[in-house]
């Protein structure tokens, strides 16, 4: 069902909406819109799982989520109250797959002395192989140069010192006609095949320290393995800061930062995936 609903778009994201077996939310999304996500068991407990398969028809309420309040009884079910002015006055036990019926208290309850919570607490959560599905439909506009680069780059060019003139017709006609270039005489051609031919105007190298040194994890300062020793009386905190585990803690710090706001589940996929890149 499309999203451009008028009659969702007239439903508070405050309200919750019920149908006969299913409770549903709104829950804005980045693209100035908004994600419908119903009410449903994942794993043993309850989430707001986003959805695209809804069905909604006039055999619909709405009630407020501030005049809902909600016990999980082990992950099985949910025990849903409503209230009026504080006191709850009908339930309803709500599994995703049960109809939903609202049941009459003769007399209003005072739930203050039961555990609930609000159904705004229960947390959400994105299937992401769907949203991957989606993606398909609808690739992104990349805009990124061929991976090989423009076909002329791997064109070999004529050295600087190769003079053009009147006489080299023949030379200009194969650059013309894309036959491989004919070797000029005065320019001395190294054999790839021996690398010991290809000559380097400036001999490249990276000088190694001897001695290794290993920053403290207290004072940041930079010390040798023996200095550690001496300080620590043990290597534990010199192995713990090997550069790459050193690395990885920063990168892990940051990624946990970055989206710890994200619900359990989606987290844990997305950082799974994110530890694989690390070798």
């Amino acid at each position: 069902m499309s999203l451009n609903n008028k009659f969702l778009d007239n439903i508070s994201y405050d309200q919750a909406i019920f149908t006969n077996s299913l409770i549903y939310r709104k829950i804005k999304n980045l693209n100035n819109g908004y994600d419908i996500y119903s009410l449903v068991r994942l794993d043993d407990r309850f989430v707001w799982s986003k959805t695209n398969d809804y069905h909604m028809n006039n055999n619909i309420t709405t009630e407020e989520f501030n005049d809902l309040q909600c016990v999980n009884e082990n992950g099985k079910y949910l025990t849903i109250y409503r209230l009026y002015e504080g006191m709850a006055t009908n339930l309803m036990i709500y599994n995703s797959e049960n109809v939903l019926v609202w049941n009459n208290l003769n007399i209003p309850m005072d739930i203050n002395n039961i555990h609930t919570t609000s159904l705004l607490d229960i947390p959400s959560h994105i299937d992401l192989t769907k949203e991957d599905e989606c993606l398909q439909d609808e690739p992104f506009e990349m805009n990124f140069e061929p991976l090989c680069g423009w076909s002329n780059l791997l064109k070999r060019e004529p050295p600087d010192n190769l003079i053009i003139n009147d006489d080299n017709d023949e030379f200009i006609k194969n650059i013309l006609d894309d036959e491989p270039l004919k070797r000029n005489d005065n320019f001395n051609y190294p054999d790839t095949d021996d690398e010991k031919s290809v000559c380097f105007d400036k001999e490249l190298f990276v000088e190694i320290p001897e001695v290794e040194y290993r920053s403290d994890p207290y004072d940041n300062e930079w010390y040798t393995k023996d200095e550690f020793l001496e300080y620590y009386g043990g290597l534990t905190e010199w192995k713990n800061q090997e550069p790459k585990l050193v690395l990885r803690r920063y990168q892990y710090y940051n990624f946990s930062e970055t989206f710890k706001n994200l619900s359990n589940r989606r987290f844990e996929f997305l950082f799974k995936k994110y530890e694989k890149t690390f070798v």
